[in-house]
């Protein structure tokens, strides 16, 4: 186990409130009384805080780049306007055309009835004001990101458009659920100023594909309240699931081993990733125990306090016992 993670992790804790109380006071008085309503463990905790701590924090490792105090700063405002920018689709449902303003041209703020939406502009500001990566992957993910989140917008309407039984093709949901990973992965990889080669792109693919999958694997509840299709909405069985993910996580290991050792840092690499995958899979054992793992899986079947939410203390254990299982 990485030693830093505790220290690291209370000091990003700090920094997302930091920032978020930044936020709060850039805020108009009139848009402050939704402000308690947004879903802020999810966006200080999941967002704010995991992702610097666990993908970043593999980013720098990999490149040996340090962390100082303005790259600290563009990782935060990354990690939380992916989780907000991800409701404007997921659950406000906003036009693509929109959210692509939004994106491009965070210096003009877009009257709105959606507080996310300037959260999501003052974030964007803030990320470019301490930017200073590579700028042509920043532009090319924040496209990719807003087109696999529209083919995601695409798929929903065609699920809902069918019957329950008709379900979309697996292959074309697991295309997209790769693209959606892949494309967030780019965008953090890009507050590092290193040119990316095709051998790092595709182990990036590759592992953004597979921490979309653990982002599923643990949201299904919230999932199908949005009315999202995921691979665990789809009414795949769970042994499916567990399939899907397992050949995602070779794919992952065989990206890793393509990556030069002269260009690419790849001791300890997935020493803080594994934290999210051993999550995942406590998260299908879990499941697994109370449902028929060979039928078609519906997270409705699972008793509410059964449901994976938050970091669940009390599965800790499991989750060690995985992670131990896995070596880098």
């Amino acid at each position: 186990m990485d030693i830093r993670l505790i220290p690291d992790l209370i000091r990003q804790w700090i920094d997302i409130h930091l920032l978020t109380d930044a936020m709060y006071r850039e805020l108009p008085e009139d848009d402050r009384d939704d402000w308690s309503d947004l879903p802020w463990n999810r966006y200080q905790n999941f967002y704010g805080v995991l992702v610097p701590v666990i993908i970043h924090d593999a980013l720098f490792r990999l490149h040996q780049v340090p962390k100082d105090p303005e790259l600290r700063k563009v990782a935060s405002a990354q990690a939380l306007v992916t989780g907000i920018f991800d409701d404007l689709f997921d659950r406000l449902h906003l036009p693509g055309d929109r959210i692509r303003a939004l994106m491009e041209t965070p210096d003009y703020i877009i009257s709105s009835e959606h507080l996310e939406e300037y959260l999501c502009q003052y974030l964007l500001r803030e990320i470019y004001k301490h930017f200073s990566g590579n700028q042509h992957l920043l532009d090319k993910s924040i496209s990719g990101i807003i087109r696999a989140q529209q083919s995601s917008a695409q798929q929903r309407t065609e699920s809902n458009r069918q019957s329950p039984q008709a379900d979309l093709h697996k292959n074309d949901l697991i295309h997209i659920t790769k693209e959606k990973g892949a494309k967030a992965v780019l965008f953090y990889r890009s507050c590092i100023n290193r040119s990316l080669t095709t051998e790092e792109d595709l182990f990036l693919a590759e592992l953004g594909a597979m921490l979309q999958m653990t982002n599923d694997i643990n949201d299904a509840l919230k999932d199908h309240q949005n009315g999202e299709v995921t691979i665990m909405t789809l009414g795949l069985p769970l042994q499916e699931v567990r399939t899907i993910f397992d050949d995602q996580l070779k794919l992952v290991r065989e990206a890793r081993k393509a990556l030069s050792d002269e260009r690419y840092y790849t001791e300890g690499l997935f020493y803080r990733i594994h934290i999210l995958v051993a999550r995942s899979l406590v998260t299908l054992d879990r499941y697994a125990q109370i449902v028929d793992a060979s039928e078609p899986f519906d997270i409705r079947d699972i008793p509410p306090n059964k449901v994976i939410s938050g970091l669940d203390i009390k599965k800790i254990p499991s989750w060690r016992r995985y992670y131990r299982e896995m070596s880098d």
